[in-house]
Parts: C-alpha cells; sequence; structure tokens
C-alpha cells in the first residue's frame, strides 16, 4: 500500500484555515503530488503526460505555501492535474524530516540540473522527462483556474499534443502541419543528442511554428466577436513582454517601487496571457 505524508502547512500571509496537503511518498497517483521521482517519470512515459515539478520550501517558503492554500488543495486543480499532469514534489525545507533521505541527494541533483535558484519554480516536462516546455511561479491572487490558463499554452507544446492535433485539422491542412511537426520531432533529437543553444534555439523555432498553424486554425472556429479581441489581444501581449525586457535590460535597482513595477508587468503580462488562452480554450 503506498505510503501517503501528510505535511501541515501554516501560512505567513494572512491564510488561515488552509487544509493540508497531501503528498505521496512513493509510488504514484493520478491528480496527487509525489516525493517519488522515478514513478513520476515511468508514468509520465507509460501515459504520454505532461511533468509537472514543484520545487518547493514546504515549511518556511510563504510563497510556496500561498500556492498551495490559493491553487494545490482545491479540487478544481486536482480535477485538471488529473487528466493532464503527473504531479512531483520537490522539496527543500528547513525540517529535513519531511523527506525522506533517500531522496535528498536525487533533489539536489534535479535542483542543480535545472537551474533552480528560488522557490516556489515550477518546472513543466514533457513525458520524456527531458523536454523542458516552460516555467511559472507563484504570484497573488492565483486560482487554480488562472494557474490553469497559465499552464495550458505550456501543455500545448507536449509532443502528445501536437501530434493529436493534427486529427482536428481539415485534410488540406494536415500536409503542412504533419511537417511543422516532424521538423520539431528532428530538432528535438539533435537536441537531446547535444544541448547546445542553437540546437534549443531550432527547437523552440519549430515548436512555434507548429503552434502557429494551430492557432491559425483555433481562430478561424471563433465568433468575429472572439477574432477581434484575439487579434487585439495578441499585438497588446507582445508589446507587454517587449516593454518588460526593455526594463529589465536596464537593470533596475531591488527597490520597493521596482518591485511593484515588475510586479505590474507580470500581472499585466498573466492578464492577457489567461484572456488569449482562455479563447483559445474553448476550441481546443
Amino acid at each position: 500500500m503506498k505510503k501517503l505524508m501528510t505535511l501541515a502547512l501554516v501560512l505567513s500571509l494572512g491564510l488561515a484555515g488552509v487544509s493540508a496537503q497531501t503528498v505521496m511518498l512513493d509510488g504514484y497517483a493520478p491528480g496527487l503530488f509525489t516525493m517519488d521521482y522515478q514513478a513520476a517519470l515511468d508514468a509520465a512515459r507509460q501515459s504520454d503526460r505532461v511533468l509537472f515539478l514543484n520545487f518547493t520550501g514546504s515549511d518556511w517558503c510563504s510563497w510556496c505555501q500561498l500556492m498551495q492554500a490559493t491553487v494545490f488543495s482545491k479540487p478544481q486543480w486536482t480535477d485538471f492535474a488529473r487528466e493532464r499532469l503527473v504531479l512531483v514534489t520537490l522539496d527543500f525545507p528547513r525540517n529535513q524530516d519531511i523527506v525522506p533521505e533517500r531522496y535528498r541527494q536525487r533533489n539536489a541533483q534535479l535542483q542543480g540540473r535545472f537551474n533552480v535558484e528560488g522557490y516556489p519554480t515550477f518546472v513543466v516536462l514533457d513525458a520524456d522527462g527531458a523536454t523542458e516546455l516552460g516555467r511559472l511561479g507563484a504570484g497573488r491572487g492565483k486560482s487554480p483556474q488562472s494557474f490553469s490558463a497559465e499552464l495550458r499554452p505550456l501543455l500545448r507544446r507536449s509532443l502528445a499534443s501536437l501530434q493529436a492535433f493534427s486529427d482536428r485539422l481539415p485534410e488540406a491542412a494536415r500536409a503542412e502541419y504533419g511537417a511543422a511537426v516532424q521538423v520539431l520531432v528532428a530538432t528535438r533529437a539533435d537536441l537531446a543528442q547535444n544541448r547546445t543553444p542553437r540546437r534549443q534555439l531550432a527547437v523552440d523555432a519549430a515548436t512555434e511554428a507548429a503552434l502557429g498553424l494551430q492557432e491559425n486554425f483555433l481562430v478561424t472556429l471563433m465568433t468575429a466577436d472572439e477574432q477581434a479581441s484575439y487579434r487585439s489581444l495578441k499585438p497588446e501581449l507582445a508589446t507587454a513582454r517587449q516593454n518588460q525586457e526593455a526594463w529589465l535590460a536596464t537593470q533596475p535597482t531591488n527597490t520597493e517601487a521596482n518591485q511593484a513595477k515588475f510586479r505590474g508587468f507580470q500581472e499585466r503580462i498573466a492578464w492577457l496571457e489567461t484572456e488569449l488562452q482562455e479563447l483559445l480554450a474553448k476550441y481546443e
């Protein structure tokens, strides 16, 4: 029988009465976080599901505890994850007894492999356990719905999702889309043999090409009002990202005012991404 461990999380951000989080010590079950990375990796490969790695400090990191309270403890998150994700907890607590000794060195190795420097960091991997689809972070005001909307674009990058989408396309569009997916498969294979920045850029470009063809098709299914909203939001999001990058390039000092400005950029980008993804999600 699989062992379960309950981590009682007391929040330091003014939140009270938060339900405890159940984290499996061994094995894997859909919709639950597990510390057993190997079992999760095996499950992801067998089911072609995306791996969600939660690098956390469960007993001291207030942002980690906030995400537990507002997202991961909610049934809506469990329902979303059960059908789409394999959930892994990689915990770095102050109380060492929380994590079995057999996992501690492996957690440190994964932290180094993915260059995780802060908590929480959410790393999203394809089913192969090697291809990184993207990363997400914590934030105030996040909910299962908003966080799921942030995740959807990353899920669409998985190879299984990209390949399955071909069945939805009209016959005339399948050849072009299939060719784009084959280019992606080839560039991923090249990257797996030798992980260089140049090959990573090739994978990113091939992924964007396939996703662009997907979005072009999904837009044709929208109503006229939805198409207008999409065509307005898309460039607005690109501008918001460019503005943030330009500001970060100035290397702003770490002041309260600049922290507030950065949060403003992040919140604006997150809102635009959510709006776009909600439009696309209606037709996915």
